[in-house]
């Protein structure tokens, strides 16, 4: 409803793409084999481009989030100088325990300065103690390589399991934080924007 084109960028990540060929693991693909043009059209082109690739790749770790989210990172800021009025979502599902931690706080801190939201969905029985710091609700999250803390806090990690019976609760969780995420970027946006050189927050 609230995407016009309904053009939707698709990835995947921790998989051997091709299992017959190449034993290498994948952090980034496109499900349309398109990684310059990774967009499907609306929710009909999700599902299908997930049904296509589900039997054709085998699941690998570890479990890398940083390489896709540098790549959405990049893809808002090239967005943004075309039209600094959008918001964007990043919806990441994942059944792993995250292995670069350092590497993807890096990439939350950069996306805390952009017009982001990103929300982790984690599916099944895992491990996913490692996830709920990056929801950064009491305390922002601190870049060492970048040496700046997040400018605010623009993540939500939901446990699938915890809501599965109830799927209006788990869309109220999922979505929960969506709100005054948004309007705390464009309320501030003129602290920090798609154009600002990143800095330290003062905490």
């Amino acid at each position: 409803h609230f995407d016009s084109d309904k053009q939707v960028p698709l990835f995947g990540f921790g998989a051997m793409i091709d299992p017959a060929l190449y034993y290498e693991v994948s952090h980034l693909f496109a499900l349309n084999g398109n990684i310059f043009r990774p967009e499907v059209h609306d929710i009909e082109g999700i599902e299908y481009y997930y049904k296509k690739n589900i039997d054709k790749i085998m699941f690998a770790g570890p479990t890398h989030f940083s390489p896709m989210l540098r790549y959405w990172n990049d893809m808002v800021k090239f967005e943004c100088e075309k039209n600094n009025k959008r918001y964007y979502t990043f919806l990441l599902l994942t059944d792993g325990f995250n292995h670069d931690v350092e590497d993807t706080i890096e990439q939350v801190v950069v996306s805390s300065t952009l017009p982001v939201s990103i929300i982790i969905i984690g599916i099944g029985d895992a491990d996913f103690s490692n996830m709920n710091f990056l929801d950064a609700d009491d305390h922002p999250l601190f870049s060492e390589r970048l040496q700046m803390f997040s400018m605010r806090d623009n993540v939500q990690f939901v446990e699938f399991n915890k809501y599965k019976h109830d799927l209006q609760k788990l869309a109220q969780e999922t979505l929960m934080e969506l709100p005054r995420q948004m309007t705390e970027y464009f309320v501030t946006r003129g602290k920090y924007s798609c154009f600002s050189n990143l800095g330290p927050r003062d905490y």
